[in-house]
């Protein structure tokens, strides 16, 4: 029978599970924390650093809070608190206003923490009246002072979100968090103006504003270039830059040296990094923690003309792009400005999966020809500490093992899927066929492949025994007999057989 063990199933090199709800939350925090930076306008006012100040004030700080709603109409609904007068913050990122009338872009994973864990809703809710109650995600932005520093709490509302895939959401702020109503004549919000990102050329200057969670909950900035356009896997382009990512800094904005929003900062910096004897022990065993830096670090933005498309669609109003100062040699081949295709984007960049076979000894082999084990192994190159997701086993379209599993280590973002025949089922080889594994986050498929497994038969063994006519037993002496037999056996131990296969014997003589 089919088996999946739980130390084999998705699994984690050096896993950091969480003991506690509290602790789950911590690093659902720092999953859903890759802030990207916030971009900007051109204003005739300009920041001490020569950016426009219109562009650091539409950076803001986003967080995720659960609204608790008691079942009881006489109860008001409350935020769920992690301890004492601390409210929880389910997670944190960057977001950039874009509008004076408050709409924000920022990325999917900032605002989505859909499913939400069992643990964490099962905290929130019993915080009120017999514990029956239902939890919700709730959205704060905060507005910055000119020191960066979050100052104006405002509610927001996500009006339109995409697939992990996409990683675009646009939010809308609706009041002040007190409850009380904008005054949109009087005090508009600062925002960005859009940018060609299709106009960009290396080794262009880029500039990244946003809230890194290293930084508290200040507002900072940093610096780079454009270093390349490359794809997410799903057909989605991608820009390359060396400015610093940080976890935290997902949702923000990239700028370009004047001042246009050209990207949304989406995926953390990505170091050539290798794991290693990190603790200087002599061994690379469980006690390294992290990875050895070994070359340079490139961040991943979202090309600002497709999250511009995004935002069109969402607001149902088109916004304006500036024209660059150095117009775009005509001719020269740019990335698409159309907004992806859900329907070919459906999951965050994963890697392909690889398939490894085992036999029952656990040695790898060359073949998937009589197997016990295989493994498939995959790569979320966009890990959420705490995320949980399903891996389906399918044998010939049908489906054969579940394993569901929990991303649980970001250092270390590669899962294995396992699937090999128990020790005592009596079987000594996986069945033959084509076996496919679908891993699944938020009830979508993120990443499928197969590998086909067969099973040639063989014989074994073959020994023979005989009868006499009185009906004395005889065994052969080696393949030969003395003697006067009335019966003739010969029994056949095969290899690779399938319950209800037909085979065919032929007796010769001489």
């Amino acid at each position: 029978m089919p088996h999946s063990d739980p130390s084999a199933s998705p699994v984690r090199h050096r896993s950091r599970r969480p003991a506690a709800v509290i602790r789950l939350f911590a690093i659902l925090l720092f999953a859903a924390m890759l802030q990207p930076l916030a971009g900007s306008p051109v204003m005739a006012q300009e920041s001490p650093a020569g950016l426009p100040e219109e562009v650091l004030q539409a950076s803001v700080r986003i967080i995720t809070n659960i609204q608790v709603t008691p079942d009881d109409e006489d109860e008001d609904p409350f935020l769920c608190m992690l301890g004492g007068e601390t409210v929880l913050e389910a997670s944190q990122g960057s977001g950039t206003i874009i509008s004076e009338d408050g709409y924000i872009l920022t990325n999917h994973h900032v605002v989505d923490i859909d499913p939400m864990p069992r643990d964490v809703r099962a905290w929130c809710e019993d915080q009120a009246p017999g514990g029956r109650a239902e939890a919700e995600s709730t959205w704060i932005a905060w507005v910055p002072d000119a020191r960066g520093n979050p100052a104006e709490p405002y509610r927001a509302e996500v009006v339109r979100d995409s697939s992990p895939a996409e990683e675009l959401a646009v939010m809308k702020i609706t009041e002040h968090a007190d409850g009380s109503p904008l005054d949109l004549e009087t005090n508009p919000f600062p925002f960005v103006q859009f940018g060609d990102s299709d106009a960009l050329r290396e080794p262009e200057h880029l500039i990244l504003v946003g809230y890194p969670a290293n930084a508290g909950t200040s507002r900072r900035v940093s610096e780079g270039i454009f270093s390349g356009w490359g794809d997410n896997g799903y057909g989605v382009p991608w820009i390359y830059t060396d400015a610093t990512i940080s976890g935290g800094n997902s949702g923000g904005t990239a700028v370009n040296s004047e001042g246009l929003f050209i990207g949304i900062p989406t995926i953390a910096t990505i170091s050539d990094c290798r794991p290693g004897d990190t603790n200087n022990d002599g061994l690379e065993d469980e006690n390294d923690q992290g990875c050895i830096g070994i070359g340079g670090n490139y961040g991943i933005l979202i090309p600002g003309n497709i999250a511009r498309v995004f935002a069109e669609e969402a607001i149902g109003a088109d916004l304006p792009v500036a024209e660059p100062a150095t117009p775009v040699e005509p001719n020269e081949p740019t990335p698409t400005q159309e907004s992806p295709d859900p329907a070919n984007a459906d999951g965050p960049p994963f890697g392909a999966i690889s398939f490894t076979p085992y036999d029952a000894a656990g040695v790898e082999r060359d073949s998937f020809e009589n197997v016990t084990m295989v493994k498939g192994c995959f790569e979320n190159l966009t890990a959420q500490d705490g995320q949980d997701a399903v891996a389906t086993w399918y044998l010939d379209d049908e489906e054969y093992l579940v394993i569901p599993f929990v991303w649980d280590d970001a250092w270390n973002p590669e899962a294995c899927a396992e699937i090999h025949m128990e020790l005592d089922s009596g079987e000594r080889f996986l069945d033959p066929g084509v076996y496919r594994v679908e891993v699944e986050t938020s009830g979508q498929t993120v990443v499928s492949d197969d590998v086909t497994v067969t099973r040639p038969t063989f014989v074994d063994a073959i020994s023979f025994r005989g009868r006499t006519a009185d009906g004395e037993a005889v065994t052969a002496d080696g393949n030969a007999f003395t003697g006067e037999l009335v019966t003739l056996n010969a029994d056949i131990t095969f290899t690779g057989m399938i319950d209800g296969s037909i085979w065919q014997a032929e007796w010769y003589r001489d």
